[in-house]
């Protein structure tokens, strides 16, 4: 997954002597999410640097799930019409061709269903990645889901608004997430919703964070720092400053926050043309 491509070789050559984190699997039974993967953790692991989410509170966020026999949440992404979802490219080119492939909205829990959930399956021929997008941490990570059967509106799915074109985000964003609460090498997954406040920081110093990748441009948000951090898992999830949808995660660094390095978003604003021009004609 592209938002953990720094430090993997550390990571292969630490597996022997360190304990793999388990990474739990589920399947729907009757509309029940069942842990099929399950391992036992305290209560209080944390996004890094976050805390619990107050129940669907936010209520665009999507859990991209897949699994050959079991679904299971892999990436993130945002409601922006009844029809349609936003996330990263590398998130959405990662379905396969075979398996179950869903959009689960209207989710906090991992390890179970409420009755408030929305569950979408993924057509392939109707996924859209930007034309520019090379597979890889570079820029245009961005992404497009149609669903034929819409999602309905309530308090536990709804959208979020995008930005204005070509605006820059600054100050402080919040992200939701599944995303690993580790700030250390190896993954741990938390089952509720996590929430953290991470602090913008300008593209210049960014560059300067991450100036030997060279691949910091501006279409990209950064933000996060060593006390709060996106992480492993968040990829696709959306920066959202006053109730508008500013960035999506694209990559980062591994340990989540090392050495204060900022996670790296695409940059929304750069790409609403983009956006409407998918819409439009499909």
């Amino acid at each position: 997954m592209n938002f953990f491509l720094i430090l993997i070789v550390c990571a292969v050559t630490c597996a022997q002597a360190l304990p793999r984190q388990r990474v739990p699997t589920f399947e729907i039974h009757d509309g029940v999410l069942v842990r099929t993967g399950a391992r036992n953790r305290g209560n209080n692991l944390r996004i890094v640097g976050g805390s619990d989410a107050v129940p669907h509170s936010a209520p665009h966020k999507v859990s991209l799930q897949w699994g050959s026999v079991r679904p299971s949440h892999f990436c993130a992404g945002l409601i922006i019409h009844t029809n349609w979802v936003l996330s990263a490219a590398h998130c959405i080119s990662q379905y396969p061709a075979f398996g179950i492939r869903t959009v689960v909205a209207g989710l906090h829990d991992l390890r179970r269903f409420e009755g408030v959930e929305q569950i979408r399956q993924v057509t392939l021929s109707e996924t859209w990645t930007h034309e520019d997008f090379d597979g890889f941490e570079g820029p245009h990570d961005i992404g497009l889901m149609l669903f034929r059967q819409p999602f309905v509106f309530n308090n536990f799915v709804n959208s979020v608004a995008l930005p204005a074109p070509n605006t820059v985000p600054s100050g402080v964003g919040t992200m939701h997430g599944w995303g690993s609460t580790s700030a250390e090498l190896f993954p741990i997954m938390p089952d509720i919703l996590q929430t953290a406040d991470l602090v913008i920081v300008p593209v210049g110093t960014c560059r300067t964070n991450w100036s030997f990748t060279g691949n910091i441009t501006d279409n990209h948000v950064c933000a996060g720092n060593a006390a709060a951090s996106a992480c492993m898992l968040d990829d696709g999830g959306a920066l959202v400053q006053n109730d508008v949808a500013v960035a999506l995660l694209s990559w980062g660094n591994l340990p989540c926050g090392f050495n204060g390095r900022p996670a790296v978003f695409t940059r929304i604003s750069v790409y609403i043309s983009w956006i409407n021009n998918i819409m439009d004609n499909n």
